[in-house]
């Protein structure tokens, strides 16, 4: 069993004050400002390099905080205890899909949708069947509706049966939105072309279950369909190709839970650990309990359970549109400045790429909680998305970064966390010595990067600049 982590000293906590907006009394986060005077000299966080040093250096992902958003408790509160905080996280595809004709301006001035996935990583044996019971609760209502969806499928195919070699009848549109991992991909373009924009659900037990799904000549078409269900606005479908097959084009919009162990993981994404795949999980652990003694209970996931979400589900239903979240917006901007104050020390190139994906991520899950909760934002919001980022990050450098950095022909660095370029330069140093060490660390010669990097640390004040080259001064 893991042992928790005791190096940890993420500032998560965030205070609570008051402001007032348009003549009403809202929960605010303290947040320092995020715009640049000029673009030259952006303010970054002043504990942002710690920060990341201490996750990535650490053998533990940060523990999540006590302090939680209303619907993150209420939506876990069955879960035993060991599986709450994977919890938090794999249930959220579910929520999702019951999100609509909804998005959100992202800080790119994209347009982002409540669309999400989550691989949940844990050995045999550990609680993983909480997974399916918790979706399966969750999804309660989409499952009821589906059901019209089956009985007419069947019934249709009876019918197609005993036609034999007469007409066959008309196919009836059939809403089915929960889907199983064995489907086709012909079958997934009839159902997304009839799904009339609705989000589609899948939950995979074992990584087996998609080998119907693979197709292709290479075994790869899978991933394919796992990327496109990541990213708004793609076209999925297919040309018709004879009398009995269907021409489709629609969005396809997929929300997915893989559970898997932890050594499948690399496995299931070989030959895709750089080619955009791998980039869309989120990874959520589950991981022994304290006590392998008692049992783990689940708790009532019943009607109770069901009158308790149902006030989440209804807000996120009724939700359409464009909505703003400033509050979202900022966060991300701050969690950005701060990794960013540990990239100018790193440099590492891996890590910054890997941001791009989990700060979309963490956006999404900040307004799917936003809207869940009434449009309301509070402090326990801010600062269990604060966790939730970190936690990804540090799960996909725990997972991935020496694959990565294997997989680009780099220097494989050790579980220690990348080195500082400038704590590796000596007292004083020139600019031939820090592109020296950018060699060394596979990081290219690209001088007009080195001359950024050394830059960046004269302005923070980190060295200065002397007769024949710098000088460290912190």
């Amino acid at each position: 069993m893991k042992k928790k982590a005791t190096e940890m000293a993420i500032p998560f906590e965030v205070q609570q004050i008051v402001e007032k907006n348009e003549e009403t009394v809202v929960n605010a986060i303290p947040l320092p400002p995020l715009s640049a005077v000029s673009e030259s000299k952006p303010k970054y966080a002043t504990n942002g390099a710690k920060v990341y040093k201490q996750l990535f250096a650490s053998s533990q992902a940060p523990e999540e905080p006590k302090r939680k958003p209303k619907f993150i408790r209420d939506i876990t509160e069955p879960a035993p205890q060991h599986t709450k905080t994977a919890a938090g996280l794999f249930t959220l595809p579910a929520f999702d899909t019951y999100a609509s004709d909804i998005n959100f301006p992202y800080n790119d001035n994209s347009l982002k949708e409540l669309r999400s996935n989550s691989y949940v990583v844990g050995e045999n044996g550990i609680g993983k069947n909480i997974v399916k019971q918790m979706t399966d609760a969750i999804l309660h209502l989409i499952a009821q509706e589906d059901e019209s969806g089956w009985q007419a499928d069947k019934k249709y195919r009876k019918e197609k049966e005993a036609a034999g070699d007469r007409k066959s009848p008309e196919r009836p549109s059939v809403k089915i939105r929960i889907i199983n991992p064995n489907i086709t991909k012909p079958e997934l373009n009839q159902l997304g072309d009839e799904s009339e924009g609705k989000p589609f659900f899948m939950h995979v037990q074992e990584p087996d279950e998609l080998d119907t799904l693979k197709g292709g000549p290479r075994g790869r078409q899978h991933f394919e369909i796992l990327k496109k269900a990541d990213d708004e606005k793609n076209t999925s479908g297919q040309m018709r190709a004879g009398s009995k097959s269907v021409s489709a084009k629609y969005n396809l919009q997929l929300n997915y839970v893989i559970e898997i162990r932890p050594t499948q993981l690399l496995e299931f994404f070989r030959g895709e650990i750089i080619n955009g795949a791998r980039d869309r999980a989120c990874i959520c652990e589950i991981l022994s309990p304290e006590d392998k003694h008692k049992w783990p209970k689940v708790g009532d996931l019943g009607e109770a359970y069901q009158a308790k979400i149902r006030p989440y589900i209804e807000n996120i239903k009724s939700a359409k549109g464009t909505i703003i979240c400033k509050r979202a917006n900022k966060l991300i901007n701050k969690l950005r400045e701060e990794f960013f104050e540990y990239y100018d020390e790193t440099q590492d190139d891996v890590l910054e790429l890997m941001t791009h994906r989990a700060l979309c991520r963490a956006f999404r899950r900040a307004c799917l909680i936003f809207i869940a909760e009434g449009q309301q934002w509070s402090p326990a919001l801010d600062t269990w998305i604060r966790w939730s980022f970190m936690y990804d990050m540090w799960q996909q450098f725990h997972y991935f970064y020496d694959a990565i950095r294997t997989a680009n022909g780099e220097l494989k660095v050790t579980k220690q966390g990348p080195p500082s370029v400038r704590d590796m330069l000596a007292q004083e140093f020139t600019f031939d010595d820090v592109k020296e060490k950018y060699v060394k660390l596979g990081y290219g010669d690209n001088e007009r990067k080195i001359h950024q990097a050394i830059r960046t640390w004269l302005s923070r004040k980190y060295i200065e600049r002397t007769e024949t080259g710098y000088r460290k001064i912190v």
